[in-house]
């Protein structure tokens, strides 16, 4: 299947001349036979060594009677990219024809670990005619990239302590998975997604990492040589389902099965973290919730109002309003913004109608509990706390170092307001939250802006990514107090 000359184009088409360089890269050949050689190339972490994954790579071979090679793609002195890519690509396919792979007829998958994940899952796109499968290694499909579309079967394995990754960015990719699958069943045993409970980042590379990732990552709660009998028997299973290997289908669906519901239960109050904070119909149900807080009627009067809640890309000029639903109902429409920088939200820039003017416009009423930002998003902290799994809350009780929620930052103006941020700090192993609010008052002069309560919301998904994983990571773990 794989083509040696075609691969060495591709280099010289990345505009480098030089040709497939020193054998650098470890090579192990296999210890399986048959008719039709496998062979899969392993792309390291940054920052980690080819050698590191010799461990995970002999378990997989000892783990099958296939004939399968392993390369280790060494990039000491590259910078791996979409150029260098193709160059390493041809050292190793020379080094394996020269050791004894038939590289003309094998079936290539490519295993790209941690960052190195994204330039494989590159390369497949571009060329998907030029191997069988991608494995990922704590490691996810790209944004917007589901495997309903990817042009190649996908295995995907993560640990769920992985705190490089985050359990949170996959949660991110099973939503799209889970609605593949609810479309089309057989993607489970297509591309199956793995999630290792209690296994952190540095499992797949023998507990190397780089220093930066290791103060990222969180501690293994099992035995790593356990955990890599685990993955090596998944990558055997899904190398042999693609390959059409005699007696591995119907095992495989099984064990794809089981792994998928157990993932299902592990990833799914995330995926309802997440969609609280910002649905499918681009409202935040969260908002909505908060909204109601705020108003702070009593739970009869309560039942007077609904609540419409809109996220858009810019908010800064829409005023949320207050209509008149009849039989004494108001219906209160907000508007509000989320800076999401990366997958996960990291505010909610909420601006919201105040008690006064909701009580003002119902008439008959009176506000009996006042709130400000602070206990809004301590709120927001309990709800995930709440929402999440329990083991996810007994590990947070007994390793977490702490959240603190600040007084409210009180700004002057709207446009203060707006240019301010929510702080989120840790300090000293704690977590400190402080939140921006800025209230106009009820005063007609005003029209649809007044009484207006402007707040920088801690959402959801964000106080969730510190109970599932950076209250636990090593830096926040290995400091004192």
């Amino acid at each position: 299947m794989w083509i040696t000359c075609v691969v060495l184009c591709l280099v010289v088409n990345s505009g480098k001349s030089q040709s497939a360089g020193p054998a650098r890269h470890m090579i192990l050949p296999p210890s399986g036979s048959g008719d039709r050689d496998i062979g899969i190339i392993i792309v390291p972490e940054e920052g980690v060594r080819s050698v590191a994954y010799a461990t995970l790579a002999e378990e997989i071979q000892i783990g099958s009677n296939l004939p399968i090679w392993v390369g280790l793609m060494d990039a000491t002195g590259m910078t791996l990219s979409s150029t260098t890519f193709p160059i390493l690509i041809a050292e190793l396919l020379q080094q394996l024809s020269i050791q004894g792979m038939r590289t003309e007829t094998a079936d290539i998958f490519l295993a790209g670990h941690g960052t190195s994940g994204a330039l494989v899952a590159e390369f497949a796109l571009s060329h998907p005619d030029l191997q069988s499968g991608v494995i990922l290694l704590g490691s996810v499909l790209p944004m917007g990239q589901s495997v309903s579309t990817f042009p190649l079967p996908v295995l995907t394995i993560s640990g769920e302590l992985d705190g490089v990754t985050r359990i949170t960015n996959v949660a991110h990719f099973y939503r799209l998975l889970a609605y593949d699958v609810s479309q089309e069943a057989e993607l489970i045993h297509h591309s199956p997604l793995i999630l290792l409970q209690g296994c952190n980042h540095a499992l797949f590379s023998d507990g190397e990492l780089s220093d930066e990732m290791l103060d990222k990552d969180i501690k293994s709660e099992v035995n790593d040589d356990d955990a890599r009998m685990l993955v090596a028997n998944y990558t055997v299973r899904f190398i042999g389902t693609v390959t059409g290997q005699p007696g591995h289908m119907d095992l495989s669906k099984t064990m794809f099965q089981s792994a998928y519901k157990t993932a299902s239960s592990m990833l799914q109050p995330i995926v309802d973290i997440i969609s609280l904070t910002e649905n499918e119909a681009l409202g935040s149900d969260w908002v909505g919730i908060v909204q109601k807080w705020l108003s702070g009627l009593s739970p009869s009067d309560l039942k007077r109002i609904s609540v419409e809640s809109y996220v858009l890309e810019d908010a800064r000029s829409i005023p949320p309003s207050l209509m008149d639903a009849g039989g004494e109902r108001t219906t209160i429409v907000t508007f509000s913004q989320i800076y999401r920088p990366s997958k996960t939200s990291e505010e909610i820039a909420a601006r919201m109608i105040g008690p006064e003017r909701i009580s003002k416009q119902l008439g008959n009423t009176s506000v009996v509990e006042k709130y400000n930002c602070k206990d809004l998003n301590y709120a927001s902290f309990l709800t995930a706390y709440h929402m999440a799994s329990a083991m996810a809350r007994e590990r947070y009780d007994n390793y977490h170092k702490g959240i603190i929620f600040h007084d409210d930052l009180l700004m002057q103006s709207d446009a203060a307001w707006e240019q301010s941020q929510l702080l989120v700090e840790t300090i000293e192993h704690e977590l400190h939250v402080t939140a921006p609010n800025y209230q106009t008052p009820v005063s007609d002069f005003l029209g649809e802006w007044n009484g207006i309560f402007f707040c920088k919301l801690l959402p959801l998904d964000k106080a969730l990514e510190w109970i599932y994983v950076d209250s636990l990571q090593n830096k926040n773990q290995n400091q004192g107090g």
